[in-house]
Formats: structure tokens, C-alpha cells, sequence
């Protein structure tokens, strides 16, 4: 705005008649003129012809003055009746105060004129009948404007709103100075001295991009000085700093945002046509990540437990915290504000409870033989979520059955075992640091697999079983996050036959399997395949030790063992049992 536009000669100045007030938190362009109407307004032809070929064309020529400017510039204009708008002494105050949703209102007093961009009050607009024109040119960011009309459903938008949500022009003084200079050419028209503004500096938008992110976007190679030039003659203030190219947006660029909106102005200038085709490369991009390996892992586990026998289960993650009390869970410290009724009032820290309920609704419902399993979600004291799998298996082994029999046995600890082993791969047992409260205190045991505890495994405990009405009934909670799902490496079997001893020791009777495994295993020796206790024996000749028996599998990958290899391996394992933990030969 270089220039102030010069006023005919003796009128009176606009700061007498009027005077507008903005609060500091207005951030729109206002400029204010006025004019007095004298006689007959009258476009040209060429000015109505132009108005009516885009179909903006009224019977009112006050209007259609301003529709010619604004058309013509792309400045927002309105027009106000000055006399309906005047107090009493002849004179205007108008007041700009932003609204709700970001956009800002006109108000003479307590009235509201219009919403900038947005709104005129059609009882205040000025007509033919005005003899006093107040004249507003508004600019406000399009952003606020979409905003406003999509938030308040009640803001009925005019003809302002298609051209102020799509951006206008921030440089009012282009409409202003056009508009007068046509009314000035109408000697029915006295203008009024001076301009009122409020013109809050707009902060002008720098995109920073370099020469090698547009050449990739384009997808052919243009030089850093012919972009400069592009932007510079579009208007863009460019600076070049190393690598990096700034360019600051002109105001009246509103679809300018980022560096692909100043590829495509570049692209616009060099011309699609010139840049050569280049073929499609299509890469896919790796989407294995942990929450796809952990949804294909607990797939194939649900499957592995289907496939042995047991039926899956899905229970809410809420729980009844009377219960888990009850087994010795402690409670979470987040708590459900609004329960779906007071048995799920608490955060399940386990699977347990859930299986429990629904073994027992099983066997109440005539089933004999129930196996359970469940893949879920538990949160401990704290509130931090995990990932659990749980087992269960209460009652016979299987249905009675012509196959099974009338009544098949009722499932056992190692019966359980082998089927846990079955889904979750091989696992060793450990005696646990501490006995969990719900399980019987003989066969409780926590699982183990690559050295590290991954669950536990046991029987439900007397009384919880007879609490729950349930028959003998097994229990397995594993954390899912610690189970090892290796692929598996297939070892080299030997053509040659094993050789088996059986070999018989006297141990104390409060001494564990555990302890002579350990000692075993300490010898490596490679020919001994396995080892397990076959017998247990006990009698009063024995007193307080009892009987062992030890079935020794022998193989070797070169060739077959001789009776005095055989006899060397048995007697290095005795002689290890002897010196480490004084057992020796019944």
C-alpha cells in the first residue's frame, strides 16, 4: 500500500463522523470509507455487461459498484446505510471484537453489522434509497472462516463466504482505491476525507525446502537457480542459504502451506509435457513388526491348545475383586468408576478366577471332563497391561465313552503337564520361591523354559475346589511375553542302536530328582541320550531311604557302543553320585 488515495478537494473528513475500535486479540484487515449520494448512481455498459456475464448483476447500483470492485480485485467489500447506524448526534462508533470460534464481528453499539467475511445485516446494507454510505473492506484468514460457518450450524453465510473461505485479498487498499476511483467519475457522488484502518500486521508464511526434495518430487533434475527464478517472478521472496531454499509466501497465496504446493507452482512453470516420463518403481515396505509377530504367535498357540483337547474361552477383562481377594491377588490400584455391575468392579490381574467360574459352570452343566484355555489381557497392582495364557483342566481325562471307557481316570499332574508341554513346547518344573495361595501346596510348581520362569503350573487347592463345587482340577498361567517361539533346528539322528541300563540307587527320602539330574548333567557325557527315573521302591529294610531306579539311554552318531563303553559311562556317572552326593548302588 504505497499510496494514499487523494480526496476530492473541501469534504469533510471521515474521522469526524466516525471512529471504529478493536480490541489487541483482532488479527483481520478493516479500512473504512464513506461517501454521500446525491443523485442517480449509473454503471457504463461495459460494467454491467461484465457484472451480468458473471451473474452478480442486482437492481441495486450501490451494490453493484461494490460487486464490480470486489469482482474486479478480490478485496471483500460492504456497505452500510450510515443513517441507520447513527446515533443520535449524527455520528457511528463501531466496535470489532472477535467471536466463539476465531471469527470477528462488526457492532455498532450493542448491534452486530456483520461478521466479516462471513455475514451482512440486510436490514443495514445500504441501497439505492441510502444518502450515506459507509464502506468496509475485511480480510480474514480463510482457516477462521471455514472454521466459523463448519462450527456454529446457525451463521447463515452470504455471497461473501465462497470468496473469503478460499481466500481474498489481504491488500484492502486495491478495492478501495478502484471503487472511488469509478464513484469519483459520478458527479452524483461526495466522498469523505481519510481513511479509519485497523490493519494488524500479517505474518507472512516461509516454506523452507532444498533443491534435492523438489528434484525428487518432480522426478527430473532442475537447477537451484531456474527455481529461484521461477519463485521470484511468481512473487515469493526468495534466500538461499548452503543447501536450503526459503521462500515467503505472498499474502494473497492462501493455497501455499508447504514445499509439495511450491513443486507443483514450479512443475506449472516448466510445463508437465517438458518433464521426461520415468517408470514406475514400486518397493514394498517390510510391515513386520512386534504386534504382527505376537497376533501370529498367539494364533498358533490357541491353535496348538485346540488341537489337544482344550476349548477357548473369552471373558471380560473386568473381574470380581471380592474373589481375586479371596486367591491372594492383590487389588489394581485403577479403579472402574463405573462398573458394569458389581461382580466385574475390579481390573482382572489374572486369568485364574475367570477359568474357575467357567469350569465350574461346565461340570454343573453335566460335562465330566472340562479343559480350558484362555489367551487375554491382565493388569497388575499398578495398572499395566500384559498378555496371559491360561489353562484348566478339571474332572476325568475324557468323556465316558464305548472308547474311553465308562469311567477314564481323572486327569493327574503330569497327565496336565504333557498337555501344557504340548502347546507351549518343552519345559522343565521348579519348585516355587513362595506357594501360591489357590494351589495345593504338594503339587504347585513354577515353569521354567530356556532359564527363565515363565508360569506356573498346579493343582487347585482343596478348598478352593470344594468352595467352587469342582472335581480335581489342574491350573497354568504362563506370560505370554516370556514364552521363546524359536524356530526349530532339527538335530542328526544316529543309524546305530541305543543301548539301555537300568541302574538302581539307594537316595534319602527327602532328597529331590532335581539334585541328581543336576549332578548328570554336569558329566556331558555325549552318548548318554537320556535319563529318567523308572522305579521308585521303598520297604522297612530301607529306613529312611528308598529306592531309585534310573533307566540310562546310550547312543552314539559314528557307531555301535560296546558293553565296556557302556559299563564306562555308568560306572563315571556312579562314581559322580558317590563322590557329590553320596549315593550309591541299592
Amino acid at each position: 500500500e504505497k499510496h494514499e488515495f487523494e480526496d476530492a478537494d473541501g469534504a469533510p473528513g471521515i474521522g469526524r463522523i466516525l471512529s471504529v475500535r478493536a480490541s489487541d486479540e483482532v488479527s483481520a484487515k478493516f479500512a473504512f470509507r464513506a461517501y454521500e449520494i446525491k443523485g442517480e448512481l449509473k454503471l457504463n455498459l461495459k460494467q454491467t455487461l461484465r457484472l451480468a456475464s458473471v451473474g452478480i448483476l442486482q437492481s441495486c447500483a450501490v451494490q453493484n459498484f461494490i460487486n464490480y470492485a470486489t469482482h474486479s480485485t478480490g478485496v471483500l467489500l460492504r456497505a452500510y446505510d450510515f443513517e441507520k447506524i447513527a446515533s443520535a448526534d449524527g455520528k457511528v462508533a463501531l466496535d470489532i471484537k472477535p467471536m466463539p470460534n476465531g471469527e470477528f464481528g462488526v457492532y455498532a453499539g450493542k448491534r452486530l453489522l456483520s461478521v466479516a467475511g462471513i455475514c451482512q445485516d440486510a436490514e443495514l446494507k445500504a441501497c439505492c434509497s441510502s444518502k450515506v454510505v459507509l464502506l468496509e473492506a475485511n480480510y480474514t484468514a480463510p482457516l477462521i472462516i471455514a472454521k466459523a460457518v463448519n462450527e456454529n450450524k446457525g451463521l447463515k453465510g452470504d455471497e461473501h463466504v465462497y470468496r473469503s473461505s478460499r481466500g481474498s485479498e489481504p491488500k484492502l487498499r486495491l478495492g478501495l482505491d478502484l471503487l472511488f476511483r469509478l464513484l469519483l467519475k459520478n458527479k452524483a457522488v461526495s466522498l469523505y476525507a481519510g481513511t479509519q484502518k485497523i490493519s494488524n500486521a500479517l505474518e507472512p508464511l516461509i516454506v523452507g525446502f532444498s533443491e534435492k526434495e523438489i528434484n525428487s518430487m518432480i522426478g527430473a533434475q532442475i537447477p537451484r537457480d531456474k527455481i529461484v527464478k521461477i519463485l521470484k517472478r511468481l512473487g515469493f521472496d526468495v534466500g538461499v542459504e548452503a543447501d536450503l531454499i526459503t521462500a515467503k509466501v505472498p499474502p494473497f497465496r492462501h493455497d501455499i502451506v508447504n514445499s509439495h504446493d511450491v513443486c507443483e507452482e514450479i512443475v506449472r512453470i516448466v510445463g508437465i509435457d517438458n518433464i521426461a516420463a520415468a517408470p514406475l518403481s514400486f518397493y514394498e515396505k517390510n510391515r513386520l513388526n512386534d504386534t504382527y509377530v505376537n497376533l501370529q504367535n498367539g494364533r498358533k498357540l490357541r491353535s496348538k491348545a485346540a488341537a489337544v483337547g482344550f476349548f477357548e474361552c473369552v471373558h471380560y477383562v473386568f473381574d470380581d475383586g471380592k474373589a481375586l481377594q479371596s486367591l491372594g491377588f492383590a487389588p489394581c490400584k485403577v479403579k472402574i468408576l463405573n462398573p458394569i455391575n458389581g461382580e466385574l468392579d475390579a481390573l482382572r490381574p489374572t486369568l485364574i478366577n475367570h477359568l474357575l467360574e467357567s469350569a465350574e459352570r461346565n461340570l454343573k452343566n453335566s460335562r465330566r471332563s472340562v479343559k480350558l484355555f484362555e489367551l487375554g489381557e491382565v493388569f497388575d497392582e499398578s495398572g499395566a497391561q500384559s498378555l496371559r495364557l491360561g489353562f484348566i483342566a478339571s474332572g476325568l481325562k475324557a468323556e465316558p465313552s464305548i472308547a474311553a471307557g465308562a469311567k477314564p481316570a481323572a486327569v493327574d499332574f503330569l497327565y496336565f503337564a504333557n498337555l501344557i508341554q504340548s502347546v507351549i513346547g518343552k519345559f522343565n518344573v521348579r519348585l516355587p520361591g513362595e506357594n501360591l495361595k489357590f494351589l495345593s501346596e504338594f503339587e504347585q510348581a513354577q515353569i521354567e523354559q530356556s532359564g527363565e520362569i515363565v508360569g506356573f503350573i498346579g493343582r487347585v487347592d482343596y478348598a478352593v475346589e470344594a468352595g467352587r463345587d469342582l472335581d480335581k482340577s489342574y491350573l497354568c498361567e504362563i506370560d505370554f511375553s516370556k514364552l521363546k517361539f524359536e524356530n526349530i533346528v532339527v538335530d542328526a539322528y544316529s543309524k546305530f542302536p541305543s543301548v539301555s541300563r537300568d541302574l538302581s540307587i539307594l537316595v534319602p527320602s527327602g532328597m529331590r530328582f532335581e539334585q541328581i539330574k543336576g549332578c548328570i548333567d554336569a558329566l556331558k557325557i555325549e552318548a548318554l541320550k537320556e535319563f529318567i527315573p523308572s522305579d521308585l521302591y521303598s520297604d522297612e529294610s530301607l529306613g529312611d531311604s528308598k529306592s531309585l531306579t534310573i533307566r540310562l539311554v546310550f547312543q552314539d552318531l559314528q557307531k555301535t557302543l560296546c558293553d565296556e563303553e557302556v559299563a564306562g559311562f555308568t560306572d563315571k556317572i556312579l562314581a559322580a553320585l558317590s563322590s557329590e552326593l553320596g549315593l550309591g548302588l541299592r
